[in-house]
């Protein structure tokens, strides 16, 4: 219980630079670890046809490697935005190698003229050093309240964890572009969502 009252004070006076709920009563649906050369085209298509907009947190080497997909992202007017360029962990990184990362993110920046100043650590590990480095590059951190799992769970288990009943206003849900049962229930959540009035937004 105190842990969580910590935590929850520390986003509270972090939150002009770090973000884990939205704003108002939207909720706020994210993919990272994309693009991925086949899976990210079925999540447009998707998207497209329940007319909701996302946030895809990308990794710099995977959007050199497909940058005709992040392409089509950002045309089906989506969000971009950074997830690192090796998807290593921060805390794993010397001073020199997290300088490469944003180097590189200025790079894709002009390479595909956008704006990454939405950024999520990769397996969500932060450092101080790291911290203010990404403030000092006028990033906002973006985290997530609820995680899809869908890493380990099976599509059953991830439908039921994120049926409408269970979502709270202001949730930014975790999903990964690379799971093709991600793709599989993409559709049957948002219709899930819709009929209970639950609205998508990228405010944050």
């Amino acid at each position: 219980m105190v842990k969580t009252i910590i935590k929850n004070l520390a986003y509270f006076i972090l939150s002009p630079f770090m973000v884990r709920r939205g704003r108002g009563d939207n909720i706020c649906i994210t993919f990272d670890d994309g693009p991925h050369p086949d899976n990210t085209a079925r999540i447009l298509e998707i998207l497209a046809k329940h007319h909701t907009r996302v946030i895809f947190f990308m990794t710099g080497m995977e959007m050199e490697k497909y940058p005709h997909v992040v392409r089509n992202v950002i045309a089906a007017g989506h969000k971009v935005a950074y997830h690192g360029y090796t998807h290593q962990s921060m805390r794993k990184q010397t001073h020199a190698e997290f300088r490469h990362e944003m180097h590189k993110r200025r790079e894709l920046e002009h390479q595909f003229n956008i704006c990454l100043n939405l950024y999520r650590p990769p397996f969500g590990d932060l450092n101080l050093s790291g911290f203010i480095a990404l403030v000092s590059n006028r990033c906002k951190i973006v985290m997530w309240s609820l995680d899809s799992r869908d890493s380990y769970d099976t599509e059953q288990q991830i439908l039921k964890s994120l049926a409408a009943n269970k979502i709270r206003r202001g949730e930014i849900l975790l999903f990964h572009d690379d799971y093709t049962k991600t793709t599989n229930l993409l559709d049957c959540l948002l219709t899930d969502y819709k009929n209970a009035g639950i609205k998508c937004g990228v405010n944050l």
